[in-house]
């Protein structure tokens, strides 16, 4: 009885003093929860969306045609990957001329944005602001190019998208944000 209490006296003391460290985690998590969210428009009903909660292939098809052709319109050869919510991709599509090493950057952008569900320049913003937490994954790739796709403050998919050459970041974000706005006008 006596150890299980000094047990117990001991969790809560632990507790007490990992306190501050939680609400700290949560408040970041919270305000990047907030930011990815708050900071993309709200879909309408639409046929890209099999019910609130999935992304449809014909939806994931239907961005990635806006974002080729929003490339097009930019004359920029670009990879252009479309994930569900749990980051498994859904579409695909190089560009002829585009870089093979671009197939890995927009796959691990849209996974990246799906996975913490934000965009993945504010990531970037983070990294380079010295806070590496963001990218303690293996497999997170926090660079712009990758934005999620939601439905009702609820993320469903995101699309990642990778230039090829001297194209700046600027281009690949304008892209992705008319591969996502697709969904909102169609």
């Amino acid at each position: 009885s006596t150890s299980r209490m000094s047990v117990s006296v001991r969790q809560a003391s632990l507790r007490q003093a990992l306190r501050p460290f939680a609400l700290y985690r949560t408040g970041i998590q919270q305000k990047r929860r907030t930011f990815a969210l708050d900071s993309l428009p709200p879909l309408p009903q639409h046929p890209a969306f099999a019910s609130h909660s999935k992304l449809t292939h014909e939806g994931a098809r239907g961005v990635l045609n806006a974002a080729m052709k929003k490339a097009k319109e930019l004359h920029v050869e670009v990879a252009v990957a479309v994930v569900d919510e749990g980051g498994h991709l859904l579409v695909f599509e190089r560009m002829t001329n585009c870089s093979t090493s671009s197939i890995r950057l927009a796959t691990g952008k849209a996974v990246t944005a799906a996975a913490f569900k934000m965009s993945t320049k504010f990531m970037e913003d983070e990294v380079r602001s010295g806070d590496w937490s963001t990218a303690g994954t293996g497999d997170a790739t926090p660079v712009e190019g990758g934005l999620p796709i939601s439905h009702q403050k609820v993320v469903l998919g995101a699309v990642g998208v990778s230039a090829s050459g001297i194209c700046g970041s600027e281009q690949e974000v304008l892209i992705a944000q008319a591969a996502v706005n697709s969904l909102v006008q169609g």
